[in-house]
């Protein structure tokens, strides 16, 4: 059977319009395929050196005391993961020599410690590795809680003392001073008040082991602080007698605080040192406070 030459030629034409597109298919899709593989393949990327962990340095920056409460504020140098904290005792060792206790981020440089009995206590911080490791060296520091005071007490540079008990001048009697001193304690005071801030004086005729003195203005600084000795019979001596006799302190004034002999040294109280008097009722509610200013 003869073919007519057109139609050859149609019949060709044809093939070529349906093989075109498949061979063009198959080119096309071979560079999609060859592209999509060579994103794949990650770039050759250097091996990270791991860290140093003893090059670490851990520091007590500070500690904050509130009460019962201390606020403890570290500083870390060098790589660590996060660190741990740990109050009056050793760090405790776990697992594959792991540093146990209280552990804190990295970003967080401040941690907190509440209801800590009165006396005194030691912290202690490690910056460790993502595996609980030590990093670098154990840092710690010791800190005081004081005794809290209730009731009436002054303040001395930052120290609290008890005031065993507190007189206006012009209401004292004989009795008040019954047991007095046998019942005041090594850092307990007594405090003296006067109706007027003039020249007073105080001699000690009831402390056999001698007082310390502490005197006040009115804006509450030290004006005169000493150590008085003791004299005997000076209450039956008249006053021209007391003063060739005995130790007299005198000086214009507000307040007295009385103390055993060697509170002012043992305390390291100065002349113009501010100190605060707090007086408070029995309900613990303030009934006078004087917070002093220079």
């Amino acid at each position: 059977m003869r073919t007519n030459p057109k139609t050859k030629q149609y019949i060709i034409l044809g093939l070529l319009i349906a093989v075109i597109p498949m061979v063009l298919g198959i080119i096309v899709n071979q560079t999609v395929t060859q592209n999509i593989y060579n994103q794949n393949i990650p770039e050759e990327i250097p091996d990270k050196p791991n860290p140093d962990w003893s090059d670490t340095e851990i520091s007590i920056m500070s500690i904050e005391t509130d009460n019962d409460s201390i606020t403890v504020t570290v500083s870390i140098n060098g790589p660590a993961d996060h660190w741990r904290i740990i109050l009056d005792e050793e760090f405790p060792i776990g697992e594959a020599n792991s540093i146990e206790g209280q552990g804190v981020a990295t970003a967080t440089t401040q941690y907190t410690f509440y209801s800590i009995p009165p006396g005194d206590h030691i912290v202690r911080v490690a910056a460790v590795t993502p595996s609980h490791q030590l990093a670098g060296e154990i840092a710690s520091q010791s800190f005081t809680i004081e005794e809290k005071t209730d009731g009436k007490f002054i303040i001395i540079n930052n120290q609290p003392f008890s005031i065993f008990r507190a007189f206006i001048v012009e209401q004292l009697n004989e009795e008040d001073f019954i047991g007095l001193y046998e019942s005041l304690e090594k850092n307990d005071v007594v405090l003296f008040t006067f109706g007027r801030s003039v020249w007073h004086e105080y001699f000690n005729d009831h402390v056999t082991t001698g007082t310390d003195v502490i005197w006040l203005n009115a804006k509450y600084k030290i004006v005169l602080l000493e150590s008085v000795e003791y004299c005997e019979n000076a209450d039956q001596m008249n006053y021209l007698e007391r003063l060739e006799k005995c130790h007299i302190s005198r000086t214009e004034a507000k307040y007295l605080i009385e103390a055993h002999s060697g509170f002012i040294e043992e305390n390291d109280i100065k002349l113009n040192d501010i100190v605060e008097i707090n007086l408070f009722n029995d309900q613990a509610e303030p009934a006078a406070s004087f917070l002093l200013s220079p």
